[in-house]
């Protein structure tokens, strides 16, 4: 598993799963898990806890530690999970008890300014979308390559690149300063996947 920082040659590659069922998914889970990715997003925002339960059941309990639950949590009490996703705006002790706070392993952010003044500071934050996305047409990119560039020199967070990433992307995204990325849209609408 990597455990680099953002100034590392290795990045961080990290899989979200399907949000709707998808045939074979548990399958192609584990191909990902046990080949390539070092931590898979469970994000099922339609999901009951007990369809979401059943799917974390299929996958082999060794991987659990490297899987981290969207809005679920509660599913961190019954699983060995690496943790919990929370918005970045959903960072603060005002929204959320100490004790879900202490489950986070990642946020999510849509803005650079979310990162900067984020606190506590967690595993790592996604920012999205850096190009346009492929699960979501019309999900465009706001971002600068200079804008991110100079912000990722300068930021002691780990950022992960979201949205529209590709395997035709990753160089760039490594020479931007990203500690990682993040995939959804390209591991389950082709058949051949580079991550």
């Amino acid at each position: 598993m990597c455990t680099s920082n953002h100034n590392s040659l290795t990045l961080i590659k990290i899989a979200f799963t399907y949000p709707e069922t998808f045939p074979g998914e548990v399958a192609r889970i584990v191909e990902l898990m046990t080949s390539t990715v070092d931590y898979l997003h469970i994000r099922k925002p339609n999901f009951s806890l007990e369809m979401t339960a059943s799917l974390i059941r299929q996958i082999p309990e060794a991987l659990h530690p490297r899987c981290i639950i969207h809005h679920q949590y509660v599913l961190t009490e019954t699983f060995d999970l690496a943790g919990i996703n929370l918005r970045c705006s959903e960072m603060d002790t005002r929204k959320n008890t100490d004790e879900l706070l202490k489950k986070v392993h990642s946020c999510s952010a849509h803005s650079l300014s979310e990162i900067a003044l984020l606190r506590p500071v967690p595993t790592y934050v996604f920012l999205s979308p850096i190009f346009d996305s492929i699960s979501k047409p019309g999900y465009r990119s706001q971002f600068e390559e200079s804008e991110l560039r100079n912000f990722l020199r300068s930021s002691s967070q780990r950022v992960i690149a979201l949205g529209g990433v590709d395997g035709s992307k990753i160089q760039l995204i490594q020479e931007l300063g990203f500690s990682g990325f993040a995939q959804l849209g390209n591991i389950w609408t082709h058949t051949a996947v580079t991550i």
